[in-house]
């Protein structure tokens, strides 16, 4: 008996059946190969951005999860223990922003929400500048080159162990 009866549609050879299975297999093993490069960032089970309200996250819309980097970012016991280490970049159509403007937006979006700037006024843009709020210190890094700005933004407690 060379064919196989499935319910309610007839009879199809074993053959059909084995080319089908054979073509689902080729498509699966080649949708899940290949460069990953241009595709979405997945996001990782340590990046939690709802818990820092206070960074202007929303101030850097259009940029994304640089894929070279690890995110991480945590909240513990309703936000008394966090850690926020994330690196954004510009998409790859985009032309790169000027550093000093995104530091600008976002440091509108940090005054707002109470955090103190405590690197010195007027440094060049390629320096590192911090931020400081109930014992948290908060640096932001930019980094540009001729096709992208990188936006690093690192969170650490101030509070002896």
């Amino acid at each position: 008996m060379n064919r196989l009866r499935l319910a309610g549609h007839g009879l199809l050879p074993r053959n059909v059946l084995g080319c089908v299975a054979l073509f689902c297999a080729a498509i699966f093993i080649g949708g899940c190969s290949g460069d990953s490069r241009g595709q979405a960032v997945k996001i990782p089970p340590a990046y939690r951005p709802e818990g820092f309200p206070d960074i202007a996250l929303e101030r850097l819309r259009g940029y994304r999860l640089d894929p070279d980097e690890e995110p991480l970012a945590l909240a513990y016991a309703n936000g008394a223990l966090r850690r926020f280490h994330v690196t954004f970049q510009t998409k790859d159509s985009d032309e790169p922003e000027d550093p000093v403007r995104v530091r600008d937006r976002l440091a509108g979006g940090l005054t707002e929400q109470g955090w103190t700037r405590t690197s010195p006024a007027g440094a060049p843009a390629t320096a590192p500048e911090t931020w400081s709020k109930n014992q948290e210190a908060l640096t932001i890094i930019t980094e540009a080159n001729s096709s992208r700005l990188k936006i690093t933004i690192d969170l650490a407690s101030t509070r002896p162990l």
